[in-house]
């Protein structure tokens, strides 16, 4: 009988053992990329006084990311960094340079890159845009009657 009754015990203890078991739970969560240029003159016709010529603001740019990594703005003209008149047979150009931040005396006749990375704050970090150029008034010679124009397109992407 003895023998039983030991049997007995051991069994008790290895299913209070079993009751004590330890358990995990992982929590996790995933923050999206947020990487922005947000543009307060994105479709607007700016008009440019040709006959003055100078410096016109065009707006601000706001950069706004929460990437560690890398990114580039991309700045673009269609016509290669000038002013082209709207008849197709009209061979006058206004040439202009474009200030972006605190950079100025931008050529577009090829596209514009700045690299830049990590984060800003929530708001971001403003860039003020303006094209400088001579007007017609400081033109040694007349410029065909005709309405000039040029598209510039900022763009952004991660590295």
């Amino acid at each position: 009988m003895r023998s039983s009754k030991f049997i007995v015990i051991v069994l008790m203890a290895v299913a209070v053992a079993a009751v004590s078991a330890q358990g995990s739970v992982t929590l996790q969560g995933t923050v999206s990329q947020k990487l922005e240029l947000n543009l307060d003159f994105d479709g607007t016709i700016v008009t440019l006084d040709l006959a003055a010529g100078g410096t016109t603001s065009i707006g601000t740019a706001t950069l706004i990311s929460n990437l560690k990594g890398g990114y580039t703005i991309t700045v673009t003209s269609t016509n290669a960094g000038v002013l082209k008149g709207a008849d197709g047979t009209n061979t006058d150009n206004f040439d202009y340079t474009l200030a972006f931040g605190g950079v100025s005396g931008i050529d577009l006749l090829t596209p514009y890159t700045l690299g830049l990375s990590g984060k800003t704050t929530k708001t971001g970090t403003p860039y003020a845009v303006s094209v400088t150029f001579t007007g017609t008034n400081a033109l040694a010679n007349l410029v065909n009657a005709d309405t000039y124009s040029d598209v510039i397109t900022f763009t952004i992407a991660a590295d």
